[in-house]
């Protein structure tokens, strides 16, 4: 939810309709080993990203921060950009944008390029696709910035926590640990001390 809104503008709910998360032997509801990916899952992604994108279209402000650009091109890679939590490569940013051009209405195929990045692994997932085999490896700054942004705000990062990956900042621990302060310090960390609190001392029994 906090991602969606972050990404596309309205405040919409669409992680109320999911099927809940099984919290695993830790009791965290965001431990990768216990969670899969359902077909019924996999369904309400596709309507929230189908629901979602249209309401974002059918907002004035939301639509303009979206779609700045005549260029799809340039709209796209933004939106990528955001949506991918890092730069996407030319040949995804080539097969989105042919996916938007196959459209006869230009709003409609950003649209359905959107939607497609909304059930891509890229969006749904936080990986490591450079990892070598399983054990210790330095991390990509773009997934630590996601990892950093998941665990402190549960939702996106923001665009200098991905320009500061983008720039290197994120390669020593000085500069792990400016991001980590700064993203404290934002309002937006109190959901961290909730939710961790919340399942780590089981305070919801």
């Amino acid at each position: 939810n906090r991602t969606m809104h972050d990404l596309l503008g309205p405040d919409l709910k669409p992680a109320d309709a999911f099927p809940a998360d099984g919290g695993g032997g830790e009791g965290f509801d965001n431990n990768a080993d216990t969670l899969f990916l359902s077909s019924l899952l996999f369904e309400r992604y596709a309507l929230a990203a189908q629901t979602c994108v249209e309401a974002a279209f059918a907002d004035d402000s939301a639509r303009k921060r979206l779609q700045p650009s005549d260029k799809p091109e340039e709209n796209l890679a933004r939106f990528l950009r955001r949506a991918f939590r890092r730069p996407p490569t030319p040949e995804e940013v080539v097969e989105y944008t042919a996916l938007a051009r196959g459209e006869a209405d230009p709003a409609a195929g950003l649209r359905k390029a959107m939607q497609a990045a909304l059930v891509s692994p890229n969006f749904l997932f936080v990986t490591d696709p450079d990892a070598p085999a399983p054990g210790v490896h330095p991390v990509d700054p773009f997934v630590l910035a996601s990892r950093l942004s998941f665990f402190l705000w549960r939702t996106m990062p923001d665009d200098e926590l991905l320009d500061a990956a983008e720039a290197g900042a994120l390669a020593s621990p000085q500069g792990i640990e400016a991001q980590a302060r700064r993203l404290l310090a934002d309002p937006r960390a109190a959901v961290f001390a909730q939710d961790f609190a919340r399942q780590w001392l089981g305070l919801q029994e």
